[in-house]
Protein backbone atom coordinates (compact mmCIF):
# COMPACT_ATOMS: atom_id res chain seq x y z
CA UNK A 1 0.00 0.00 0.00
CA UNK A 2 1.17 3.76 -0.66
CA UNK A 3 0.16 6.91 1.62
CA UNK A 4 -0.31 9.36 -0.24
CA UNK A 5 0.70 12.50 1.86
CA UNK A 6 -1.62 15.63 1.56
CA UNK A 7 -0.53 19.06 0.31
CA UNK A 8 -2.54 22.12 -0.41
CA UNK A 9 -0.44 22.84 -3.94
CA UNK A 10 -0.91 21.02 -6.75
CA UNK A 11 2.62 22.15 -8.63
CA UNK A 12 4.19 20.64 -5.51
CA UNK A 13 5.59 16.92 -6.34
CA UNK A 14 3.60 14.19 -5.28
CA UNK A 15 5.17 12.35 -2.21
CA UNK A 16 4.15 9.13 -1.38
CA UNK A 17 5.07 6.09 1.49
CA UNK A 18 5.31 2.59 0.77
CA UNK A 19 4.45 0.12 3.44
CA UNK A 20 3.84 -3.71 3.97
CA UNK A 21 -0.49 -4.18 4.68
CA UNK A 22 -1.82 -7.60 5.20
CA UNK A 23 -4.80 -8.31 3.58
CA UNK A 24 -6.16 -10.52 6.94
CA UNK A 25 -5.88 -7.17 8.97
CA UNK A 26 -9.29 -6.03 9.34
CA UNK A 27 -10.66 -3.99 12.09
CA UNK A 28 -14.81 -4.18 12.78
CA UNK A 29 -15.40 -1.72 9.76
CA UNK A 30 -13.63 -3.80 7.11
CA UNK A 31 -10.48 -2.44 5.28
CA UNK A 32 -10.20 1.33 5.19
CA UNK A 33 -8.04 1.31 2.03
CA UNK A 34 -8.59 2.61 -1.74
CA UNK A 35 -7.58 0.55 -4.89
CA UNK A 36 -7.11 2.49 -7.52
CA UNK A 37 -7.70 1.19 -11.19
CA UNK A 38 -6.48 3.67 -14.45
CA UNK A 39 -5.56 3.46 -17.52
CA UNK A 40 -1.79 2.62 -18.11
CA UNK A 41 -1.83 3.82 -21.31
CA UNK A 42 1.91 2.99 -22.67
CA UNK A 43 5.44 2.28 -20.79
CA UNK A 44 6.71 5.55 -20.93
CA UNK A 45 6.83 6.80 -17.48
CA UNK A 46 7.17 10.85 -18.25
CA UNK A 47 6.66 11.89 -14.80
CA UNK A 48 7.98 10.73 -11.41
CA UNK A 49 6.79 11.21 -7.74
CA UNK A 50 8.45 10.96 -4.42
CA UNK A 51 8.61 7.40 -3.01
CA UNK A 52 10.01 6.85 0.40
CA UNK A 53 12.37 9.52 -0.08
CA UNK A 54 13.39 8.86 -3.53
CA UNK A 55 12.59 9.47 -7.05
CA UNK A 56 10.13 6.97 -9.26
CA UNK A 57 8.81 7.37 -12.43
CA UNK A 58 5.34 7.12 -13.34
CA UNK A 59 3.06 7.49 -16.31
CA UNK A 60 1.69 10.74 -17.06
CA UNK A 61 -1.95 9.11 -16.54
CA UNK A 62 -0.89 8.10 -13.15
CA UNK A 63 0.65 11.19 -12.15
CA UNK A 64 -2.46 13.13 -12.90
CA UNK A 65 -4.82 10.12 -10.90
CA UNK A 66 -2.45 10.90 -7.78
CA UNK A 67 -2.71 15.05 -8.29
CA UNK A 68 -6.68 14.92 -8.26
CA UNK A 69 -6.71 12.46 -5.25
CA UNK A 70 -3.99 13.77 -3.50
CA UNK A 71 -5.84 15.37 -0.15
CA UNK A 72 -4.87 19.18 1.13
CA UNK A 73 -5.17 17.52 4.78
CA UNK A 74 -5.12 14.08 5.58
CA UNK A 75 -3.26 11.10 4.60
CA UNK A 76 -4.94 8.64 1.81
CA UNK A 77 -4.13 4.82 1.59
CA UNK A 78 -3.93 3.74 -1.44
CA UNK A 79 -3.22 0.86 -3.09
CA UNK A 80 -1.53 1.21 -7.08
CA UNK A 81 -0.84 -1.62 -9.09
CA UNK A 82 2.50 0.02 -10.54
CA UNK A 83 3.29 1.21 -7.49
CA UNK A 84 2.54 -1.39 -4.44
CA UNK A 85 3.58 -4.38 -7.20
CA UNK A 86 7.85 -3.80 -8.00
CA UNK A 87 7.03 -4.41 -11.18
CA UNK A 88 10.62 -5.54 -11.94
CA UNK A 89 10.89 -7.77 -9.49
CA UNK A 90 8.80 -11.47 -11.78
CA UNK A 91 9.04 -13.42 -8.41
CA UNK A 92 6.70 -10.14 -6.52
CA UNK A 93 4.75 -9.98 -9.62
CA UNK A 94 4.07 -13.43 -10.17
CA UNK A 95 3.07 -13.79 -5.97
CA UNK A 96 0.99 -10.47 -6.58
CA UNK A 97 -0.83 -10.52 -9.45
CA UNK A 98 -3.38 -13.62 -8.23
CA UNK A 99 -4.46 -11.02 -5.51
CA UNK A 100 -5.31 -8.56 -7.15
CA UNK A 101 -8.95 -9.47 -7.14
CA UNK A 102 -9.16 -9.72 -3.25
CA UNK A 103 -7.03 -6.24 -3.26
CA UNK A 104 -10.07 -5.10 -5.10
CA UNK A 105 -12.95 -6.68 -3.30
CA UNK A 106 -12.09 -5.51 -0.60
CA UNK A 107 -11.15 -1.95 -0.58
CA UNK A 108 -13.04 0.60 1.09
CA UNK A 109 -13.42 2.25 -2.29
CA UNK A 110 -12.36 1.39 -5.95
CA UNK A 111 -11.57 4.45 -7.71
CA UNK A 112 -11.15 4.41 -11.57
CA UNK A 113 -9.30 7.22 -13.09
CA UNK A 114 -10.25 6.94 -17.25
CA UNK A 115 -7.98 10.32 -17.91
CA UNK A 116 -8.52 14.21 -17.46
CA UNK A 117 -11.85 15.68 -17.61
CA UNK A 118 -13.11 16.07 -21.55
CA UNK A 119 -15.05 19.68 -22.41
CA UNK A 120 -18.34 17.90 -22.83
CA UNK A 121 -17.43 15.33 -20.03
CA UNK A 122 -19.53 16.40 -17.30
CA UNK A 123 -22.72 16.70 -20.13
CA UNK A 124 -22.13 13.34 -20.97
CA UNK A 125 -21.97 11.93 -17.31
CA UNK A 126 -25.52 14.25 -16.58
CA UNK A 127 -26.92 12.55 -19.40
CA UNK A 128 -26.22 9.34 -17.92
CA UNK A 129 -27.98 9.80 -14.95
CA UNK A 130 -30.65 11.46 -16.46
CA UNK A 131 -31.45 8.26 -18.04
CA UNK A 132 -30.93 5.65 -15.21
CA UNK A 133 -33.30 8.38 -13.32
CA UNK A 134 -35.81 7.22 -15.61
CA UNK A 135 -35.84 3.85 -15.70
CA UNK A 136 -37.61 1.80 -13.20
CA UNK A 137 -35.48 -1.09 -12.06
Amino acid sequence: MIRLLPHKNKDVPIECKLFNYALSQKDGRGHLYEALSYVWETDIKSHSIILDGCTFPVTSNLHAALINLRDDQIDRVLWVDAISINQLDQDEKSKQIPLMRTIYAQAMHVIVWLGEAMEDGDKALEGIRCLGAEQDI
